[in-house]
């Protein structure tokens, strides 16, 4: 009786009710709703104060409880949304007209409603008018929880859906456009570089909808190996990663340790995709983001104190990992609840992979240009050649020409 409700506003709206939350770790695993129902339990729900729930990697089960009240004359329909694609279990229970209405979600349930990575799992409910009603969440997770909770009206519910597969459609539009762009060069100037950049923007292209819990909407049958696809992806995108770094033609003294080094980092990211694969979604998730700020920082070394024959190149994607690197250790503490950049957290997966393949494209146009650069030269070398020849070739055509010729007078 003592915890907040939520009092729904006559207009259209859209609240983050994770403050409004009453929680109770169920470290057994064990409960069902009707021990959570029982006046026993009830009294062992904790106020949540907090814009986010943050849970570290466990098997216990975390309820969730909230009320709403509709002072209303008209029944209100509502969306009720809950964050983070990688939740393994959701069920919802809706007590109403004292019955327990019962819905599953979550990445392992068979059938479920999928929105955006905002909105991963929503779910529709009704309010009738006058009325004060609770409802109950029990989420289970093999990774780290950090999630949030929106309540919106069906109209604000929309529009957020729409903003965020937008963005999903522009992001994916300008990796394939980019990747197509990549093809064109490595088809007219066969550059090596180019054609390993466009294999980065597929693997990225396939990690991206993976990584926000697109594939289960759109291929259901690959829901279970979701992970999997996500885990694959992103460490091709980190092995063709070494690889561009490795055809900048390194030719200082230090080229061979160079070489070996990148060599080493292929090895452990192929070493840690074979472990990956082996584990549950959670360590997955720990392994890929250790292997890709060891990769990217270890790049990064490289690329600020070494020099290849394509400096500039060699800048951008120095700019490149740089950031990556941040970025993902970042979104990895702010996950495991280390800190509070949920903004990052929520749209990472979009904006890293953009500034990287943004930075690939100056990077190949630097290559390209330096390509274009050595031809001239290579031109002018063969000019002091080149009039002999024409003078050789002059003196031998001339000769029966001109009897051709004085013949034709004749």
């Amino acid at each position: 009786s003592a915890a907040p409700t939520i009092l729904l506003p006559d207009s259209s709206f859209d609240l983050q009710i994770t403050p409004y939350l009453s929680i109770y770790e169920d470290k057994s695993n064990a409960l069902t709703i009707d021990d959570i129902i029982s006046p026993k339990f009830q009294l062992k729900f904790s106020p949540s104060h907090s814009d986010n729930l943050r849970f570290s990697i466990s098997d216990s089960s975390y309820w969730l409880k909230f009320s709403i009240t509709n002072p209303h004359e008209n029944k209100q329909s509502l969306v009720l949304s809950i964050s983070n694609s990688r939740l393994d279990s959701i069920e919802f229970y809706e007590a109403k007209s004292g019955k327990i209405s019962f819905r599953r979600s979550g990445s392992g349930a068979a059938e479920k409603a999928q929105g955006s990575h905002r909105q991963a799992y929503p779910f529709l409910i009704e309010v009738d008018a006058k009325k004060h009603q609770t409802y109950i969440l029990r989420i289970q997770s093999t990774s780290a929880i950090n999630t949030y909770l929106r309540l919106q009206s069906n109209d604000q519910f929309l529009q957020s859906q729409r903003f965020d597969f937008s963005v999903l459609g522009m992001t994916l539009g300008w990796i394939i456009s980019t990747a197509a762009f990549f093809i064109f060069i490595w088809y007219f100037y066969r550059l090596h570089f180019a054609l390993a950049a466009a294999a980065f923007c597929s693997s990225i292209f396939i990690f991206i909808p993976a990584r926000l819990g697109q594939w289960s909407s759109w291929f259901p049958h690959a829901q279970i190996f979701q992970e999997d696809i996500m885990l694959l992806s992103i460490m091709v995108s980190a092995i063709l990663q070494v690889l561009m770094t490795l055809l900048l033609n390194w030719k200082d003294n230090k080229s061979n340790y160079i070489v070996k080094a990148l060599q080493i980092i292929l090895t452990v990211n192929i070493i840690a995709t074979m472990v990956g694969l082996i584990f549950p979604a959670g360590i997955q998730i720990i392994i890929m983001n250790v292997v890709i700020i060891f990769t990217t920082t270890s790049l990064a070394g490289i690329l600020l104190f070494a020099r290849s024959a394509h400096f500039n190149a060699q800048q951008f994607l120095l700019a490149g990992h740089i950031i990556i690197s941040a970025g993902v250790l970042l979104s990895s503490l702010t996950s495991h609840n280390f800190l509070a950049f949920d903004f990052i957290n929520n749209w990472v997966a979009m904006l890293l992979p953009v500034i990287i393949i943004s930075c690939t494209v100056f990077a190949c146009l630097s290559i390209l240009n330096d390509t274009r650069a050595n031809r001239p030269n290579k031109r002018n070398s063969n000019d002091k050649i080149l009039p002999e020849l024409l003078a050789k070739l002059g003196h031998e055509f001339r000769t029966p020409i001109n009897g051709v010729m004085g013949m034709g007078e004749l």
